[in-house]
């Protein structure tokens, strides 16, 4: 099936979602990096402050914005819906198993992260325990959806992995029956690496189905708490707050905040608190209801402080009341010196330095069964009565800043962090990481396979540092910060590595990752704002101690990284624009062929290995949207594959005369979505197969094949079967198949639904209606249960010929063959064999009537194999006959 056409995997190489709209910004001085990593480099990797957020912002931005430097609103959702009507117009093909290299996937983690003294996992944004039972919970996470555990975190299952939104803000178990749990989508920590959501999830069986609600009023919204009655099961209330697009600090404009009650399950819901009460914005961070009351709540509201149901007190920062909210008084303060302080605080959420606070990013407090206070921000602290005094509860393993606590029935207390999800079970006194199983780090670009190994990877995380995979679900943490590209030296894969952090922080390994040491001497933009957040650099194929890197401008060694020289003029491009991409050609053994794409859309190339005016423009009709990868085929330097942000367009362009004095550039994704391509591959061993990388997938489907029944006893038709497909897409768990027949191949033309509307649990269908002699065609299509505008359809590729070429034809009839010799007891038959291959028996049967019909009228006499049989005469026959029978059943003479 691969041949030589040329196909395009539509796969998810890096998880990067986008929805609001963003004005490109530039001239921002890069923050200083982290000198001393400490605690393992958990501490320091969370510095972030303004300035480091807004150049995450930018880059983000660079690879997404168009040229008008925005990013148009919905973005994803209506990528998805282009992928369902491009599948079933047949702009957009699905690829059968085997048909090309990587369409069978498994996931190799990281399932946890080791930095050589606690495994940890990505950020956990809510907590739910279970009332009764000790040993299950659920951790919401910020990008990687609802987990849950039945043996006390020792293992960890994915419950959402299919729904609109795998951003989490809130998880919460009905009192009532603990099978009903809700979840509401969109992270709601107020951070520009936050996510929105889609509305709020609802499961009546534990978490294996789910159903989507309130999607009108919470789509595009952070659900920061859904409260349940605990005698009225089908009362709901709910609280959002803004929710952010990913690195985009602000939303959607237009949208309601506030909360929210529904008395009919979550099907409608009326707005109980908004701006029309607190007279500001009702961004709403928490939600509780009184315990002893439940028709007293109270609301945490940004920027106009706790709010009761009978519009009880306001105020602002860590305070409590104790008469329903009429007054307040400020608790105690974190006692200064506590374990919990990786450096010296000036409060719970700030760390030192002169970095602003960051409590609308990491404060939690609750309330535990026995009365015991837990307030968490960079790390967690405990006070028995009610506020007056505080104990630190920070053991060496825990990870810094605090998101969620929950409650377990047997005295063990859950929290989740930036580093994942923790218990204790002792009272707080120590804290042991529940991380092994937990899937949730987030990948920037510039991984990095070893050529020798598949079990050798490096990775770049964000907010989680560069990774090593090393066969095993865990990887090791080998740098801190956030990562960035990575480089495998060819010539010494087990030893020789460079990881890299924001800005060109280029690191090298000489031992496996047992120790890293800088490799940027020369390098003087390194550490700068002319270089972009995550910066990209790569090294020549044809030879390791030759690699090239981007800031404004292009930067060269030919020594491993020992020292850097300047590549190009400085800077590239006249409008001082970060270089996003860098690729060699793998052809060119001498490392002299080379091209840069800029996040302004403009590519240049190199034939003489750089220099200051080594360099030429070869951008042409391109759309000036920016460069997120390039790739160079390995046959040939001319043949160059560009990948694009922005929308509006083409994202994926081709060249086959890149090393021309004006190479042109061909657009070459029809089918595919308006949404940036974020990364593009050419495989080695079979250049005409092209993988691309964007933030929207369909549903993945297996092989299809159409061929006669391999049974003998077929008696007509062709049997066509096909692989379940491996996710139902966007919101989905099952749907429906329809198959069509063509008589062409590939599967063009006109074709013939042969069937519709089969089950989810079917994956062969019988053709009847084929005739024999002819040749077909045949297509899956599966269209997952969701209601519109949510439907996704996807296809698997055409099957190999199929002809109807089954048994149909019986063998021949006895005829007037038939002898019968009578004796005075018995009648001895006999007759001519009959001339058939495929002759399982005879039939032989009697009647007293030759008027009787056949065979309804007749007795079966026996059924010998060879063509002979004697009758005893026990009965009266006047007459015989005698039918052969083929190994398929089917009988002659009837």
């Amino acid at each position: 099936m691969r041949g030589t056409d040329f196909r395009i995997g539509l796969i998810f190489l890096i998880s990067v979602v986008f929805y609001g709209p963003l004005k490109a910004q530039t001239g921002v001085a890069a923050p200083a990096l982290p000198q001393d990593e400490g605690q393992s480099g958990r501490a320091s990797q969370e510095q972030e402050g303004d300035e480091l957020l807004l150049e995450r912002l930018k880059w983000f931005a660079d690879r997404h914005r168009g040229p008008d430097g925005l990013i148009p609103i919905d973005a994803r959702l209506k990528a998805l819906r282009q992928i369902e009507e491009n599948l079933e117009n047949g702009s957009l093909l699905g690829s059968p198993s085997g048909a090309i290299p990587g369409d069978q996937w498994s996931s190799i983690g990281p399932s946890v992260i080791t930095d050589g003294t606690t495994p940890y996992s990505g950020r956990v944004t809510t907590m739910a325990a279970h009332p009764s039972d000790p040993n299950v919970a659920y951790v919401g996470t910020a990008q990687g959806g609802l987990w849950k555990t039945s043996d006390a975190g020792a293992t960890w299952a994915p419950l959402t992995d299919s729904q609109k939104s795998l951003a989490v803000g809130s998880v919460a178990i009905d009192p009532s029956n603990s099978s009903t749990i809700y979840v509401g989508t969109g992270e709601a920590n107020a951070s520009c690496d936050a996510y929105f959501g889609a509305g709020i999830l609802e499961s009546t069986d534990g978490g294996a189905t789910w159903t989507l609600l309130g999607e009108s009023v919470f789509s595009n919204t952070s659900v920061s708490k859904v409260v349940i009655h605990p005698s009225v099961p089908t009362t709901l209330w709910a609280s959002n707050a803004l929710g952010y697009g990913g690195f985009i600090c602000y939303g959607k404009s237009g949208l309601t905040y506030g909360v929210r009650k529904s008395t009919d399950g979550g099907a409608t819901w009326t707005l109980v608190l908004g701006s029309a009460q607190t007279g500001n914005s009702a961004y709403t961070h928490d939600l509780v209801l009184d315990s002893s009351n439940p028709n007293v709540l109270y609301a945490a509201v940004d920027g106009s402080g706790v709010w009761k149901t009978t519009n009880g007190g306001r105020t602002l920062g860590t305070y409590k009341t104790t008469n329903a909210g009429s007054s307040w008084s400020k608790v105690s303060d974190v006692p200064v010196g506590s374990t919990c302080e990786y450096w010296s605080l000036q409060d719970i959420c700030t760390y030192q330095g002169g970095s602003s606070g960051q409590c609308n990013y990491d404060l939690v407090i609750e309330v535990a069964q026995n009365g015991d206070v837990w307030l968490g921000g960079l790390g967690v602290w405990r006070s028995s009565n009610e506020g007056a005094t505080w104990v630190d509860s920070c053991s060496s393993t825990m990870h810094v800043d605090q998101h969620a606590f929950a409650f377990s029935s047997n005295g063990g207390i859950w929290s989740g962090s930036d580093g994942g999800a923790f218990l204790s079970t002792n009272g707080g006194g120590s804290f042991a990481s529940r991380n092994e199983g937990l899937r949730t780090i987030q990948f920037y670009p510039g991984t990095s396979l070893s050529p020798a190994s598949a079990s050798l990877a490096l990775g770049g995380s964000q907010d989680n540092g560069s990774l090593q995979y090393s066969g095993a679900d865990s990887w090791k943490q080998i740098y801190g910060g956030d990562g960035a590209f990575t480089a495998i030296d060819f010539t010494n894969p087990a030893n020789v590595w460079y990881v890299s952090g924001t800005y060109l922080d280029i690191q090298k390994t000489t031992n496996g990752g047992a120790s890293v040491f800088p490799a940027k001497t020369g390098l003087t933009d390194a550490g700068t704002s002319a270089c972009a957040f995550i910066a990209p650099y790569a090294m020549c194929p044809g030879n390791a101690s030759v690699l090239v890197a981007g800031s404004d401008n292009v930067w060269r060694t030919n020594n491993g990284a020992s020292s850097w020289s300047p590549n190009s003029a400085d800077p590239l491009d006249f409008f001082f624009q970060t270089i996003s991409a860098v690729a060699f050609a793998p052809s060119d053994g001498a490392c002299n062929i080379y091209f840069a794409g800029l996040s302004n859309g403009k590519v240049f190339r190199t034939t003489t290995g750089g220099g200051s005016t080594g360099w030429t423009n070869i951008t042409g009709s391109l759309p000036g949207r920016g460069v997120n990868d390039i790739a160079v085929s390995p046959a040939s330097a001319d043949v160059v594959y560009l990948a694009l942000s922005g929308f509006g367009g083409p994202h994926l362009y081709k060249s086959t005369n890149a090393l021309s004095g004006s190479p042109t550039w061909t657009a070459i994704s029809a089918g595919l979505p308006d949404t940036p391509v974020n990364a593009v591959l050419v495989d080695p061993t079979d250049t005409s197969v092209v993988y691309i990388g964007t933030a929207c997938t369909a549903p993945s489907f297996g092989g299809v094949t159409g061929a006669a029944d391999a049974s003998a006893c077929q008696t007509s038709g062709i049997l066509v079967t096909w692989d379940p497909p491996a996710s139902w897409g966007q919101g989905s768990t099952t749907g429906t198949y329809e198959v069509r027949r063509y008589t062409a191949s590939g599967c063009g033309g006109a074709y013939s639904s042969v069937a519709s509307g089969l089950p989810a649990s079917t994956t062969s269908y019988k053709d009847g209606t084929a005739l024999g002699g002819q040749t077909y065609y045949y297509q899956v299509v599966a269209t997952n249960n969701c209601s519109t505008p949510m439907s996704s359809t996807g296809t698997v590729s055409c099957s190999a010929a199929a002809s109807d070429s089954s048994d149909i034809t019986p063998c021949p009839s006895v005829g007037s063959s038939l002898l019968v010799s009578r004796g005075t007891s018995d009648a001895n038959l006999s007759w001519t064999p009959v001339s058939c291959s495929d002759l399982a028996h005879y039939e032989v049967y009697g009647s007293a009537s030759y008027s009787a019909p056949f065979p309804s009228g007749w007795t079966l006499l026996g059924t010998p194999a060879t063509p002979a049989f004697a009758d005893s005469l026990t009965s009266p026959w006047w007459g015989y006959q005698v039918v052969s029978v083929d190994s398929c059943g089917n009988r002659s003479g009837e």
